[in-house]
C-alpha cells in the first residue's frame, strides 16, 4: 500500500463542537491486530451494502415506504451471498416478514418466507442487536446503523453501532461503538467506544483527501476501515508519537514517517 501523504489533500479532524467527549485523553478499547481490523471492517461494509440494496428493493415493492409492521432486520450468510431478513412481530415474537438475497452487486427478488419462528441463531442475533442498542448510553452521536457477526474466535456476538450521516456528503468519522454480547444475545459482556467525540467530515465534490485522524488519542479500529471502504478515501491514524496506521480501504499499514532532510544553503 502506498503512503499517500503529500500526494492527496490532507485534512486534520478535531471533535465537533458541542458533542459528547470522553473524560480520558485516550480511548481504552479491546486491542485488535491490523489483520483482524481489516477482516471485520470488510464484513461491516459487506453487511451495509447488502442492507442498503435490500432496503431499496423492499421499499420499491411498497411504493417507496417501509412495509407495515417492520420491526428491524438481520443479515445472515446464504452461501457466498447474504440474506437480509426483514422482521415483523406476530403474537409477541419476531418473525420473518420478507427475505432478499444480495450477492455482490445483484439483488434478488422480495420473497415472503413461510410463517415460522426464527432459528436459534437468528433470534440470538436479533436479541444481540437490541441489547447493544439499549446500552449506547448518553455518549451517542445521532443516528446509528447496527451490524452483528458471530465472533470467529468464540460464540459471542460482536455488534457495532456505526454513526450514520444525514446526507451523502457528510461522513461520520467519530461516534462508533463495538459491543461484545453473549451467545444467546441477552447479556452485555463489553462495551467499547471506538472514538472520543462525534467528529464529521464534510466531503468536497471532485476532490480526494486523506484524513489525518488525531481526535482524542483514538487508536485505529475496524470502524475506520469500514468508513474508508464505504466512502473511498484513505485515513491516517496517529498510533503513537512516532508512527501512523494508514487505512486505505481494506489495507492497513503501520508507517514510521521518514525525517525530513534539512536543506543545504
Amino acid at each position: 500500500m502506498r503512503l499517500l501523504l503529500g500526494i492527496v489533500g490532507l485534512l486534520v479532524l478535531a471533535p465537533a463542537a458541542g458533542t459528547a467527549r470522553a473524560q480520558a485523553s485516550t480511548v481504552d478499547i479491546e486491542p485488535w491486530s491490523l489483520e483482524r481490523m481489516s477482516e471485520m471492517g470488510q464484513a461491516l461494509a459487506r453487511q451495509d451494502r447488502a442492507a442498503i440494496a435490500a432496503g431499496e428493493r423492499l421499499r420499491r415493492t411498497f411504493d417507496g415506504a417501509d412495509p407495515p409492521g417492520l420491526i428491524g432486520s438481520i443479515v445472515v450468510a446464504d452461501g457466498d451471498a447474504q440474506r437480509v431478513r426483514f422482521l415483523v412481530e406476530r403474537d409477541g415474537h419476531p418473525r420473518a416478514g420478507w427475505d432478499i438475497v444480495v450477492s455482490g452487486s445483484r439483488t434478488g427478488a422480495v420473497v415472503v418466507p413461510p410463517d415460522a419462528p426464527l432459528s436459534d441463531d437468528e433470534l440470538a442475533q436479533f436479541r444481540a442487536r437490541r441489547t447493544a442498542a439499549a446500552n449506547v448510553g448518553a455518549e451517542r452521536c445521532g443516528r446509528y446503523n447496527v451490524f452483528a457477526v458471530r465472533d470467529p474466535e468464540n460464540h459471542d456476538w460482536l455488534v457495532w453501532l456505526l454513526a450514520n450521516a444525514n446526507d451523502l456528503r457528510t461522513v461520520p468519522i467519530d461516534g462508533h461503538f463495538r459491543f461484545r454480547i453473549s451467545a444467546d444475545g441477552l447479556t452485555l459482556l463489553r462495551r467499547d467506544r471506538l472514538s472520543a467525540g462525534c467528529a464529521l467530515h464534510r466531503r468536497s465534490p471532485g476532490t480526494v483527501q486523506m484524513i489525518l485522524y488525531t481526535a482524542g488519542g483514538t487508536p485505529p479500529s475496524e470502524a475506520l476501515v469500514y468508513v474508508s471502504i464505504m466512502h473511498g478515501f484513505p485515513i491516517s491514524v496517529e498510533d503513537s508519537p512516532t508512527t501512523f496506521v494508514v487505512i486505505d480501504g481494506a489495507e492497513l499499514e503501520r508507517v514510521t514517517p521518514r525525517p525530513r532532510r534539512r536543506s543545504r544553503r
